[in-house]
């Protein structure tokens, strides 16, 4: 059976969450920033028209966006991260092999299927329909391919894009510059119009011994994928992670020991919960702390890190270990500006663990009991029903979001009600 994938992309992801819920958004120009307010993180197409490029700050751009009435939005992850979550479900019950690239990208195997861009017209509605987040569909008979198809797609504003014909396909590389192409690098891009190559067509004719031999296996596959060979299959099961940072900067400086301590419990919290999600233990725990280095003041950045001979997944812990590393590093007369932790060489958490001489009968186990309760709680009545930790009232080192939008789907009381 001849392979067909299809790459399932939402538009302006972080933008189309906010739409669905802010009709106003929907009839007006629409951005998200970054962290702290900082960047232009996501962009609706009224917005790209504008020549407003991704990345860009946003007090370059703020006398602009006022004067164009343009919808601006402070990230909020927990909904963008529950909206992808819900279109990923719909597209697991209509396929049976699918690979989450990213938040807002999925590859479908749509090989059985007999009429592939009908099947996923149908999909396209329906995740319009359910979630009332857009998407373009690539189809391809490899994955590079269908990454070019969807942006085809997306520029040609066709929704769901085909390229199975092989005269198309040479039609669509004969014009696609090989910096445009999936997989290709800046570096890569140099070496290539070096050696004259500026197309994905040029590229495709070049012998399979110079191109292995100039860029590796990787570059080899990547140009079989071009001609309509498939190299690489859908990826059902994800890999967890090799390591979790938790990191933010500061809405204000920090100049004080225990609110510096409050921000680093925060991403302790944090980290320690998606550990577990993946069933993870940690053998190593870093704890770092910065001060502005762009900033006319006194710098100190300072990192430690602890190796635990049992691999450890019990927040109570970590935020012990967290609390002497930052003691050890924390000095007096400084301006904090970002703290951040971060964990990594995990272990399976579901792997029987070898106890120390001197361990508590039980105590680990009765540790994990309690980690499942509290997350199980959060699961049912968001994170703020129990806190492990005390938390301050005045939180200084939370990041800016002037314009946060409600938790509409993951908090009671931001539900969207219709009088």
């Amino acid at each position: 059976m001849k392979k067909v994938f299809a790459l399932v992309d939402c538009n302006n992801f972080f933008v189309s969450c906010e739409r669905v819920f802010n009709p106003i958004a929907s009839r007006k120009p629409a951005l998200v920033l970054s962290s702290n307010d900082g960047c232009v993180i996501s962009r609706s197409q009224e917005v790209k028209d504008m020549g407003v490029m991704m990345g860009v700050p946003y007090f370059k751009m703020k006398k602009l966006f006022n004067m164009r009435d343009v919808c601006i939005f402070s990230s909020n992850f927990l909904l963008y991260h529950d909206m992808s979550q819900r279109v990923m479900s719909i597209l697991q019950e209509y396929v049976a092999e699918m690979e989450i690239y990213s938040i807002d990208e999925a590859f479908l195997d749509i090989s059985s299927h007999n009429n592939p861009e009908a099947f996923c017209k149908k999909l396209e509605k329906t995740i319009k329909q359910y979630t009332g987040i857009p998407v373009s569909i690539g189809i391809a008979p490899t994955k590079t391919l269908a990454k070019v198809a969807n942006v085809m797609g997306k520029q040609q504003q066709l929704g769901t894009y085909v390229i199975l014909d092989d005269d198309k396909r040479m039609a669509i590389l004969k014009d696609l510059s090989v910096g445009k192409v999936w997989g290709i690098g800046r570096k890569m891009a140099d070496k290539l119009h070096a050696n004259g190559i500026y197309t994905a067509q040029e590229l495709i004719i070049q012998q399979d011994q110079w191109i292995q031999k100039t860029f590796g296996i990787v570059g080899l596959r990547l140009v079989h994928e071009l001609r309509g060979i498939s190299c690489h299959q859908t990826e059902t099961v994800r890999s967890s992670r090799k390591s979790i940072i938790s990191s933010r900067s500061f809405g204000n400086k920090v100049t004080d020991f225990d609110t510096l301590l409050d921000s680093v419990y925060a991403h302790v919290r944090n980290a320690a919960r998606q550990m577990r999600d993946e069933k993870n233990a940690t053998q190593y725990v870093s704890v770092s702390i910065y001060t502005n280095r762009h900033a006319m003041v006194p710098q100190h950045n300072a990192s430690k890190q602890v190796y635990f001979d049992i691999p450890v997944s019990d927040t109570f812990t970590l935020m012990k270990t967290a609390k002497d590393m930052l003691t050890a590093m924390y000095k007096t007369g400084y301006e904090y500006s970002k703290s951040g932790i971060s964990l990594s060489s995990f272990v399976s958490s579901e792997i029987q663990q070898q106890t120390t001489l001197f361990e508590e009968s039980g105590g680990r186990e009765r540790k994990n009991v309690l980690m499942e309760t509290i997350d199980s709680l959060h699961d049912a009545f968001g994170a703020s029903a129990i806190t492990i930790g005390a938390l301050k009232k005045k939180t200084p080192w939370q990041a800016r979001s002037t314009f946060i939008s409600p938790q509409y789907t993951t908090k009671w009381s931001d539900i969207v009600t219709i009088s």
